[in-house]
């Protein structure tokens, strides 16, 4: 997938499209912003190659004054873009709400977080969220709810590809506008911008309407449940990937694992038929990192290895839907998928092997990158973990999460003593470019090599062509590629 991602993407290039590199006929010619582009933009963050995601957040630079006239005249000083674009970002959001725009915005968050970069941060992300936000300020302006709850709701809305799936309170658009909301505050606070506007968005932080919710978690929006086969996780963007609701608390943890189980149910065992596709590739990948992030590990195993088995997956990794329109998002969060089952970093802390299936037995990984700019190498035999690295990058608070008891800290060589936090994370302070190695025994008897584990001959090359691809079922549109 890495080779893949390189092939398709260079940081000073354009946007990356549904189909990377590989040109085919295609019903889906441009750049789409309702899932996605986003998705294609997870994969460099862990698997450390910041570079070549720099495109995303590049764009949306160069591009700033072409989102900000995409919404009406009279919304002074805000942005939105469309659904579908062009690599331009030249998408007339006809005075929507400017989810679309938030929701890639996130990802520009998201890198610049993994690259530990405050600086762009502040002087190039807080500027355009803030006109995101102005324009989310402007709608509820334009579009007045009377409610007898005294909340502030969101009149009219789309939660992507759900039928039914437009109306007032969409879940989809709760979440990030929460999401938005709460990152400004965070950012004003951090660099102490005291920026006007924050009354505003705390106060629509704390008036906004609550999720959407029945007795099968998480709806799609006000008097719209979740019933319906959707190969989309839109509603539940809140959990994966905004982490608005996180499984920290126990309420939570329940509401989300009941969300997600009824999603999947319904999509794969309804038995009811709908025109779009029920089911894709990240419809399993999604599943996948969810699982994780709850800390299930098999259920992600299944539904990662649900990819692999999909009919429209080819020898090659390729893969297409409705037979001829490629699309590369699918494959790149599968890797995303695998990252997020060996590594996570949400909330402030870094969790080590969060969700490690039961027949990995040895795992190890070298120098996968979280948010805060930590590098963090980890290695599992014979199914416990032998040891855990972290190298801060920018000197930041370093909060982590290991599987085994009693762990050691070793700073330069020396034990230190490190207390554990409530949530049962230890706190370590790193300079910038100190590494801290966690154990659960001596520095001495720690076996820190990381080496390519042993494959039998069987289980070498199976990507690819020959005899050994046979389990993957593939297709006739991709077999020169």
């Amino acid at each position: 997938q890495m080779y893949k991602l390189g092939s398709a993407s260079r940081g000073n290039g354009p946007i990356l499209d549904l189909m990377g590199p590989w040109y085919n006929r295609t019903f889906w010619p441009m750049v789409w912003g309702d899932l996605n582009v986003q998705l294609i933009y997870w994969t460099h963050l862990t698997a450390n190659r910041m570079s070549i995601g720099e495109s995303l957040p590049n764009n949306i630079d160069k591009y700033t004054e072409n989102l900000q006239n995409n919404v009406p005249k009279h919304w002074k000083n805000s942005a939105a873009v469309a659904a579908l674009m062009p690599q331009d970002l030249i998408a007339y959001n006809g005075g929507k709400v400017p989810d679309m725009l938030a929701w890639i915005l996130n990802d520009y968050w998201l890198h610049c977080q993994f690259e530990g970069d405050d600086i762009r941060m502040r002087d190039k992300l807080f500027p355009i969220l803030k006109m995101t936000v102005n324009s989310y300020l402007n709608y509820i302006k334009d579009n007045p709810v009377d409610a007898e709850d005294g909340k502030i709701h969101i009149k009219y809305s789309w939660s992507p590809e759900y039928k039914p799936g437009r109306g007032q309170d969409i879940n989809f658009t709760l979440a990030l506008i929460r999401w938005s909301c709460q990152t400004l505050i965070d950012i004003d606070e951090k660099h102490q911008i005291n920026d006007p506007l924050k009354k505003e968005w705390q106060h629509l932080l704390d008036n906004l309407v609550d999720f959407q919710i029945d007795e099968n978690g998480l709806m799609v929006g006000k008097d719209r449940p979740f019933a319906n086969p959707h190969r989309h996780y839109s509603h539940l963007l809140a959990f994966y990937p905004l982490m608005v609701i996180t499984p920290e608390k126990e309420a939570d943890k329940k509401l989300l694992c009941t969300s997600l189980d009824h999603w999947l149910d319904v999509t794969f065992n309804s038995g009811k038929k709908i025109k779009a596709m029920p089911v894709t590739g990240y419809t399993a990948t999604g599943a996948s990192s969810m699982y994780a992030n709850l800390g299930d590990a098999e259920k992600a195993y299944y539904y990662l290895d649900f990819l692999i088995k999909h009919k429209n997956i080819s020898s090659t990794t390729m893969y297409s839907e409705g037979k001829i329109n490629p699309v590369i998002e699918s494959p790149l969060s599968f890797a995303t998928s695998l990252h997020d089952m060996m590594l996570q970093s949400w909330g402030g802390k870094i969790n080590v092997f969060p969700a490690s299936p039961k027949n990995w037995k040895d795992v190890s990984f070298h120098n996968l990158r979280t948010q805060g700019a930590f590098l963090v190498s980890a290695k599992k035999t014979n199914a416990t973990t032998e040891f855990v690295s972290i190298k801060s990058l920018k000197g930041n608070e370093c909060n982590v999460q290991v599987d085994f008891k009693n762990p050691k800290f070793y700073i330069n060589g020396k034990c230190v003593s490190i207390n554990k936090n409530i949530n049962g994370s230890y706190s370590i302070d790193l300079k910038k470019n100190e590494t801290v190695i966690i154990t659960s025994k001596s520095l001495k008897k720690t076996d820190l090599s990381i080496k390519e584990l042993p494959k039998s001959k069987e289980e070498q090359n199976l990507f690819g062509y020959g005899s050994k691809t046979k389990r993957l079922p593939g297709h006739k549109y991709y077999s020169s590629y």
